[in-house]
């Protein structure tokens, strides 16, 4: 037996299939050879299926720039997913990951303007942050949209989100899943008004 294929059978999940993180190339379900656990979970199912696509296509008309550090770029999203093959609730993990990614996606190819409850955070990259909900949107000085961030809570199903973030005395305090954190106060009337870039 080589040694490749020794790590891939020893990192496998019940049921022999491979959940190894696919190439950095791949950016969903590759349905003409899946060979991992999530992505034969995908292809395979036609609710998933569909998202998948739905994701692709949203990645082909808004993709993510290279300088985006605080939205997860999409091998790295890949990745995580494909671990869902290590939760017992495999199906609910994928389902939740992918749901996830595409409202970020969607947010990304519309961005809506500020309203009210702005931040400022101490970050030079982030200048503002905006609560619409539950949702975190995060701003460079230029009114981009550069950044999301989910209300924290305990994952059921296996998915944390890749940003997420807690408030206590009014502070705002975003916790990202490669060990990045972000401090964000609320906005005082002579801070600079931020609008999201057309």
């Amino acid at each position: 037996m080589s040694v490749r294929l020794a790590l891939i059978l020893a990192a496998s999940p019940a049921g022999g299939l491979a959940a190894v993180p696919p190439p950095p190339d791949q950016t969903g379900a590759n349905c003409a050879q899946p060979e991992y656990a999530t992505d034969q979970l995908v292809c395979a199912n036609a609710d998933l299926l569909r998202l998948d696509r739905a994701m692709q296509h949203l990645l082909s008309v808004t993709p993510i720039a290279d300088d985006a550090n605080w939205i997860e770029p999409q091998f790295a999203w890949l990745r995580r997913r494909s671990l869902c093959a290590f939760e017992a609730a495999h199906f609910a993990c994928a389902l939740h990951a992918y749901t996830q990614r595409i409202a970020v996606l969607a947010v990304m190819a519309a961005p809506a303007p500020v309203h009210g409850n702005a931040m400022i955070c101490a970050d030079t990259a982030v200048f503002a942050a905006a609560l619409p909900g539950q949702t975190l949107r995060l701003f460079d000085r230029a009114g981009k949209l550069i950044g999301f961030a989910s209300l924290a809570a305990k994952p059921e199903d296996g998915w944390r989100s890749f940003a997420q973030y807690s408030q206590k005395h009014g502070q705002i305090t975003v916790d990202f899943a490669d060990g990045q954190s972000l401090q964000c106060r609320p906005a005082r009337s002579q801070d600079q008004t931020v609008r999201a870039a057309k």
